[in-house]
């Protein structure tokens, strides 16, 4: 009889346990524990989510990724959170040693208040280990393949400073989510692609442009056909865009105005000095001659580098919006290449 008792009680436990197990699981906020489901598109195409980029934006300004300093344990959490969604889409790894990632040095940095904004003040003595995470699709380089086309945004962000951390939703949690989602996408698109797509998510921006530095400078410029980068763009109005150039000679120019016109969004066209206060990834490959702009929010540096760059913020259909302008472009590029 006391045996039955207790078998009774190990099973009511158990049963207890299960039930409050499938209650916490409940509790626990989906975009933590799966991706987001995507709808068909009716022409046969992968149709662009603003609901899974905006998942990938939650998830990169998430407490674990620690703000993704260059060199963190957050940051290498996000470059491998990076490439195993590449992967998931269908990319080939397009690192080093047939792998995602390309490592390079960076210089460490502290923080530094600046009115209302933080700011990275390099220590150019003391350096750290960091990586560029690369993956491509379309026709393998070599031979008579034709140029490439690259579609990137940087990773890193401020890291963490005190008890807190800088989330760096916009500030480019934006920009990789686009890129990712924009990945996705194309990869459905790679049989028709004329020319190879490198996607590349860079390190070392906040610092200095060192990821995308470094990749210039062992990616021949004759190689590149066309650079789209991606920064701090999911803020503020859905059909509102900001392009940076070098100059208004810029052959991509005219690409993006006419599929910002197909895919029903505004660019406002800037040009950017040397000399310019701020700039982004593109200009690492526009001063070697190279057709290549930034895509942004014309209101990006609003909470730019504060503990307010967060989640919430952030327009998924904006981000829609931005994965259709980079698709189109890629289009636009093929359709003149054939």
């Amino acid at each position: 009889m006391e045996g039955k008792k207790f078998n009774k009680r190990k099973l009511l436990n158990l049963v207890i346990f299960l039930v409050l197990g499938a209650v916490l699981l409940a509790a626990v906020p989906r975009w933590l524990t799966a991706l987001p489901g995507v709808k068909e598109s009716a022409t046969g195409k992968v149709a662009p989510s603003g609901e899974l980029a905006f998942f990938h934006v939650r998830k990169l300004a998430a407490p674990e990724f620690q703000g993704r300093a260059p060199g963190s344990r957050g940051a290498d959490y996000a470059a491998r959170y990076i490439a195993s969604q590449l992967r998931r889409s269908g990319c080939r790894p397009a690192g080093e040693a047939g792998t995602f990632f390309q490592s390079l040095r960076i210089p460490c940095f502290t923080l530094l208040k600046r009115g209302l904004r933080w700011k990275p003040v390099v220590r150019e003595e003391e350096f750290l280990l960091s990586d560029n995470v690369l993956a491509a699709i379309g026709p393998a380089e070599g031979g008579s393949v034709p140029q490439t086309v690259i579609i990137s945004a940087h990773y890193d962000h401020l890291g963490a400073y005190g008890p807190g951390y800088f989330p760096g939703a916009n500030d480019n949690a934006s920009g990789v989510a686009v890129l990712l989602e924009a990945a996705r996408v194309l990869t459905a698109e790679e049989e028709a692609l004329p020319f190879p797509v490198i996607f590349a998510a860079w390190t070392g921006e906040e610092e200095g442009m060192y990821g995308s530095r470094h990749f210039a400078s062992r990616f021949s410029p004759e190689r590149i056909k066309a650079v789209i980068n991606l920064d701090s763009l999911g803020t503020g109005s859905p059909v509102s865009f900001l392009v940076w150039t070098k100059d208004r000679k810029n052959r991509l120019l005219p690409i993006v105005e006419e599929a910002a016109r197909e895919v029903g969004v505004a660019v406002d066209v800037r040009v950017l000095s040397s000399s310019s206060g701020y700039n982004s990834d593109h200009w690492a490959f526009a001063e070697d001659g190279i057709p290549a702009v930034t895509i942004l929010s014309p209101d990006w540096l609003e909470k730019n580098h504060t503990f307010e760059d967060i989640p919430e913020r952030i327009v998924p259909s904006k981000l829609e919006n931005g994965v259709r302008l980079v698709v189109k472009m890629v289009e636009k590029l093929a359709e003149r290449e054939r």
